[in-house]
């Protein structure tokens, strides 16, 4: 665990948050609190939730990177032998180069029904994993069990918003080799191009679908948990980083978010969302959310949670 921060380092890092709107300055103030007093021996219940998910969102862009790796080192093989082979004559001219850099990279069909494919299965993994941790949090020993139907219907839904991804990456790719052919770029340079694409992507878009896709599983499982365990109010918990939206950070602090019925959305940022991380959500609302239902106690005052 790090050690309390240096009077001067708490000067600037409280100077950056008045700078900030006040519900990020609240949510910012509030991450630095285990910082300022050193090592704690319990984390706050943010920070304990946050945790929890972490396994989820590692394997979930362990996956996404390694489906990316196949794609990289076919596209690399695919360029080398067209070299090789004095296939390519450099510079092209663009329409040229635009059809040869199709024929150069990875199979975007075949990418994308692996991705797709692997991102379900952590999915269905983390439904499982967060149910049951819900379970425990409520001193629940038995296992919770998600109907097949149900499962189904979520991880379609989950396949069909992250349908385009694939085309997304392909169409990423294929512009980089084109780049590179319309500039006549040797075969060593050409395929830096493509390995730092491929690895920007995977830093970059893997670690946004991964966040994304775990806070929408752990978001479902937690609901669908709590009803099935009985649970008649939930209330709205942010991971309390520095990076929280606004819109969530006032969600947290809104009293009409702290004790709503199970059955009845959240109002976060003007939508209605029955979860953290709701299909229904906009983007703006959903994406790398790390936010946490929790369940309240329906004969104990507002705030109380399991």
């Amino acid at each position: 665990m790090p050690a309390a921060l240096s009077k001067l380092r708490l000067k600037q890092m409280l100077a950056f948050a008045a700078k900030q709107p006040p519900a990020k300055a609240r949510a910012f103030v509030r991450a630095l609190c285990p910082l300022c007093c050193g090592e704690q021996k319990t984390p706050p219940l943010a920070a304990q939730h946050f945790e929890k998910r972490q396994h989820a969102i590692t394997a979930m862009q362990s996956a996404i990177r390694r489906h990316l790796d196949y794609a990289k080192h076919e596209t690399l093989r695919k360029i080398e032998k067209a070299f090789r082979n004095g296939d390519i004559k450099a510079p092209l001219k663009s329409a040229d180069a635009h059809g040869v850099a199709w024929d150069l990279i990875f199979d975007r069909e075949e990418f994308g029904d692996g991705l797709l494919a692997s991102l379900r299965e952590e999915s269905a993994t983390a439904l499982h994993t967060a149910g049951n941790q819900l379970y425990a949090e409520l001193g629940r020993d038995d296992p919770w069990t998600l109907p097949d139907p149900k499962a189904k219907a979520f991880l379609d839904a989950r396949a069909n918003k992250l349908k385009g991804v694939s085309d997304e990456i392909h169409k990423a790719i294929q512009a980089e080799v084109k780049a590179g052919l319309d500039k006549g770029e040797s075969l060593a340079k050409i395929s830096k191009r493509i390995s730092d694409k491929f690895d920007d992507i995977s830093e970059g878009r893997a670690a946004t679908i991964a966040s994304t896709e775990t806070s929408a599983a752990y978001g479902f499982a937690r609901q669908e948990g709590m009803t099935s365990a009985g649970i008649k109010y939930k209330r709205w918990l942010t991971s309390h980083l520095p990076n929280v939206r606004d819109t969530h950070a006032e969600a947290e602090e809104d009293e009409a978010n702290q004790r709503v019925p199970i059955d009845e959305p959240f109002s976060v940022g003007g939508e209605d969302l029955m979860y953290p991380g709701d299909e229904n959500g906009s983007p703006e609302n959903v994406i790398n959310c790390h936010c946490v239902s929790l369940a309240v106690e329906d004969d104990e005052e507002e705030g109380d949670e399991l």
